[in-house]
């Protein structure tokens, strides 16, 4: 009797394990495994494949050349907390940057609490805390707590100068040299307040994303015709809800905001496939690009706007004769819609150079004014 008690007892442990695993087995099947990530390079040659985030392994990555099967390159070991974002590659994928997501000011989610490193090749090149960055600004008027390297303002990897740009919300810039990793700038970008009568709309204009960190600072200076582009596009596609698709290229700029407001035909060229990217807006050429610019989002989202009593600017300003007469009618427009005003003692200035302030204040009024019309 006592052994057929053992046998049944020996029975029932041998089910009980082979229940167990089953049921683990079961359990496990049900885990959604990990799937591996592709990014190919700009020109199709390499791609980059890595898993995303796992339980218990750290992802395999590595750069192969993109034939079948793929031949791996090189191959790096990072942290399980990794995600496709986390990552800036050069043209090629000779180099590339990882930003580990950034938790808690200077705690970084990378398992070696750093929050940037630089490759070449898969080698380490230069790794930042983000302490390391910001202690080492001349002025603290900023805290490492706030620090969110995923809070970026902007970021771009230039391959053909070999350096990796960075801004920040918080309005820091910095600039490295992608082939050693060193930190060659950083600076502080709003060095001083828009003027007190532009003040509150810059804010508002910023937090409603529509000023690009490049513009944040020196707000009394001339905006150059590259950058109203800028702020153009940002409109555009904060009203629209959609990246703009077309690009027409010129032969003096890859300005991706000008390609963009070429195609819409916000702006255009000065001849001969020109753009002058860098030459300044005058305040006459502005309001001939915000009428452009309103014609293309009404035309876009298809709204109808009131006909305004225009004035001709004979009955307006005192230098109106010195308006060109390409611009008279939308000097006319955008003076009558209140977007554009003139300035002291009735006066527009039309050839007098348009600051980069007055070009956000501009900006924003007429998000506010279309607003109020688009349904």
């Amino acid at each position: 009797m006592k052994i057929i008690r053992s046998r049944k007892s020996i029975i029932a442990v041998f089910l009980a394990v082979i229940i167990m695993f089953g049921g683990v087995t079961v359990y496990a099947d049900r885990i959604v495994q990990p799937v591996p990530q592709r990014i190919e390079s700009e020109d199709g040659s390499r791609v980059f494949i890595f898993n995303p985030l796992a339980e218990v392994n750290y992802p395999a990555m590595g750069v192969y050349y993109n034939t079948e099967p793929l031949e791996l390159i090189y191959e790096i070991n990072l942290s399980s907390m990794a995600f496709e974002s986390d990552f800036i590659f050069s043209t090629n994928f000779q180099y590339f940057v990882f930003i580990p997501t950034v938790v808690g000011g200077s705690q970084a989610l990378d398992r070696d609490g750093t929050a940037l490193k630089f490759y070449r090749n898969g080698v380490l090149l230069r790794s930042y805390m983000i302490s390391d960055l910001v202690e080492s600004m001349d002025t603290i008027m900023f805290s490492a707590s706030l620090a969110y390297w995923h809070d970026w303002a902007s970021r771009s990897f230039d391959s053909t100068n070999n350096i990796f740009t960075v801004t920040t919300n918080d309005h820091l810039k910095y600039v490295f040299d992608i082939t050693s990793g060193e930190l060659i700038e950083n600076e502080r970008l709003i060095h001083a307040p828009p003027s007190a009568w532009a003040a509150e709309q810059v804010v508002a204009a910023i937090s409603a994303d529509l000023v690009p960190p490049n513009l944040g600072s020196q707000f009394t200076q001339p905006i150059t015709r590259a950058e109203f582009a800028a702020l153009a596009v940002a409109l555009f596609e904060v009203m629209t809800g959609e990246e703009i698709a077309g690009r027409m290229e010129f032969n003096d700029t890859t300005d991706i905001n000008v390609q963009k407001m070429g195609y819409l035909g916000v702006v255009t060229g000065v001849g001969g496939g020109y753009f002058n990217p860098n030459n300044k807006v005058t305040r006459e050429e502005a309001a001939v690009m915000i009428s452009r610019l309103v014609y293309a989002i009404q035309n876009h989202l298809i709204f109808i706007l009131p006909t305004p009593g225009l004035l001709h600017p004979s009955e307006s300003f005192l230098d109106y004769t010195l308006i060109s007469s390409w611009a008279v009618r939308n000097v006319s427009w955008v003076h009558g819609m209140g977007i554009i005003r003139g300035i002291d003692n009735n006066l527009f200035a039309p050839k007098d150079p348009f600051t980069r302030e007055q070009s956000i204040v501009t900006i924003y009024r007429l998000m506010s004014f279309l607003s109020a019309w688009v349904r």
